[in-house]
């Protein structure tokens, strides 16, 4: 029997989708246009002068045939028996009601989406089949796969590094890379991202504490109750009285999903 293979389609859009997308730098200097591909090298163009830029987008063909490829790196590695395909929803995660402190996500540019969005999005619906995770996010479409079975039966194939929360098999087709993760290093990687908060989604931490410092908070601790005695300990020094409701919040929004309408609750 096969594994089940739980796919980010998100991830798979978005790396492929830009992937067929360029920009293009001339410098005007003296009369002439001088070429570059990248930014850093029109501004370090000798003698300076006006830089110009311009997105060239390959055909539409080109991103679903760069995508299906993608696809097949991840179908040819494993004997696979069923393909999920999440997609997160345009409108509708949970974690919108959830940030108080600052916008879920409110530091991305909403336009900021590669050309071809649209039309690979319907690939994945229609070749794929893939599902709309309704009022959560792809990665918990495929936390609750990864949790509903037994570890080694399901593959989450995906290069965020949020869902190295969940124990289980992974694998990052960027890198080529399967990693197995350990009940105790998904609670360890989840109680981090209390701490220190995650910039690429706009949810806050704790001031001054980053990944690294985070890490060292937990070291050696063995239980999820001891990881969230220490989580409130840090908060408590940097908030005072709004400590446990500022960290509570933000393990709801770091917190990818085990069973369906999950919401977080400190261990007891």
């Amino acid at each position: 029997m096969g594994v089940i293979l739980s796919i980010d389609g998100d991830a798979f859009i978005y790396r492929c989708g830009f992937a067929a997308e360029k920009t293009k730098y001339l410098v005007e200097g003296n009369g002439d246009y001088f070429p570059y591909d990248t930014a850093k090298e029109a501004a370090a163009h000798e003698n300076g002068g006006n830089i110009w830029s311009r997105k060239e987008y390959e055909p539409v063909e080109n991103a679903i045939h760069l995508l299906q490829l993608s696809l097949d790196k991840v179908f040819n590695r494993y004997d696979w028996d069923t393909i999920r395909v999440h997609l997160s929803p345009s409108v509708g995660n949970f974690r919108d009601r959830v940030a108080t402190r600052a916008k879920y996500k409110g530091n991305r540019d909403a336009a900021a989406r590669p050309k071809h969005h649209k039309a690979l999005r319907e690939y994945l619906v229609n070749k794929w089949n893939a599902q709309i995770a309704e009022g959560q996010e792809a990665d918990d479409a495929i936390g609750i796969d990864m949790s509903k079975w037994k570890s080694g039966e399901v593959v989450g194939a995906s290069f965020d590094k949020d869902l190295l929360q969940i124990p289980g098999v992974h694998y990052d087709w960027t890198k080529d890379e399967e990693v197995t993760v350990t009940p105790k290093a998904g609670m360890l990687a989840f109680y981090g991202q209390v701490l220190s908060g995650d910039s690429t989604d706009n949810v806050p931490g704790i001031e001054g504490i980053g990944p690294a410092r985070a890490k060292r908070l937990l070291d050696g601790v063995k239980s999820s109750r001891d990881c969230w005695r220490i989580v409130l300990d840090a908060y408590k020094e940097a908030y005072g009285d709004k400590a446990e409701a500022y960290a509570i919040e933000t393990a709801r929004l770091v917190w990818v999903r085990r069973k369906p309408d999950e919401m977080w609750v400190p261990p007891t």
